[in-house]
C-alpha cells in the first residue's frame, strides 16, 4: 500500500510563515493540514480529537464559518476552561472517550468531513520510561487504545472523509497500524519548519521529525 500515498516535503509551509509565534509547531502544522484538506470556506462536520486548551478549533472555525467544528478532550477541565475562554464561540466542546464511537461526542458514523489529530495518536504511542530498551526506544508499534481510536475515526469519516494525523513518528512505523485499522495513506508529508514556525513555544521538541499523514478509508 505504501505506494499508494505520495511522499512529498512540505516546506516551507506556506500560510504558516509569519503567523504562528507563540504556537505549538504541531499545532501550527496541524492548521495548514486542515487547509490543504478542507478548503477555506468548506462545509461539513470537522473534530479535532485530543484537543486540550488549544485554539485551534476557533482558528478553524473562523477560516471555515460554515463547517460544524467540534473539538474532544477526555479532560472535563479542558472542555472547561476552553468553554470559559470563548463564550461566544459557536464551536462544540465535548468531553468523552475518544477510544470508542465518536456518535456520543455528536459525531455520526459516517459524518465527518475531517478528523484532526495534532498529537492525540502519539500520547497513546509512547512507551513509559520503564519499558524502554534505551533513550531511542520511544514509540509503541500499536496500543489498544491507538487502534481502538484509529477504527472510530475511520468509522464516523463520510465518503472521501480525511483523517488527518500529525505525528513525530516515521512512516514505516506508522503505516501497519494505521492499515490495520483500515486506513490508507493518501499523502505522507515531511514537515521543513519556517523560521516562525521554529520560533513557536515548544518548536524544539522534535520538530525536525514532524510528518503529516493524510488517511483517508481503504
Amino acid at each position: 500500500r505504501r505506494g499508494r500515498g505520495r511522499d512529498r516535503v512540505a516546506g516551507p509551509a506556506r500560510g504558516v510563515e509569519g503567523g504562528v509565534r507563540g504556537v505549538p509547531l504541531a499545532e501550527a502544522v496541524a492548521r495548514v493540514g486542515a487547509a490543504r484538506v478542507l478548503p477555506r470556506g468548506g462545509t461539513g462536520l470537522v473534530l479535532v480529537s485530543g484537543n486540550g486548551t488549544s485554539d485551534l478549533p476557533v482558528e478553524l472555525k473562523r477560516a471555515h464559518a460554515g463547517a460544524r467544528i467540534v473539538a474532544a478532550d477526555y479532560a472535563d477541565n479542558a472542555t472547561a476552561r476552553m468553554r470559559r475562554r470563548h463564550p461566544e464561540s459557536r464551536v462544540a466542546w465535548v468531553t468523552g472517550d475518544l477510544t470508542t464511537s465518536f456518535a456520543p461526542l455528536g459525531c455520526a458514523d459516517g459524518s465527518a468531513a475531517l478528523v484532526l489529530d495534532k498529537g492525540c495518536l502519539d500520547a497513546m504511542l509512547i512507551k513509559p520510561v520503564r519499558e524502554r530498551a534505551d533513550v531511542t526506544d520511544t514509540w509503541a508499534a500499536s496500543s489498544p487504545d491507538a487502534l481502538a481510536y484509529l477504527a472510530a475515526a475511520r468509522a464516523c469519516l463520510r465518503p472521501a472523509g480525511v483523517v488527518l494525523v500529525v505525528t513525530l513518528g516515521r512512516r514505516a512505523m506508522r503505516e501497519p497500524l494505521f492499515a490495520a485499522a483500515g486506513l490508507v495513506v493518501r499523502e505522507w508529508l515531511a514537515v521543513v519548519p519556517t523560521e516562525s514556525m521554529k520560533a513557536g513555544k515548544h518548536a524544539d521538541a522534535g520538530a525536525g521529525d514532524l510528518h503529516v499523514a493524510v488517511l483517508g478509508s481503504a
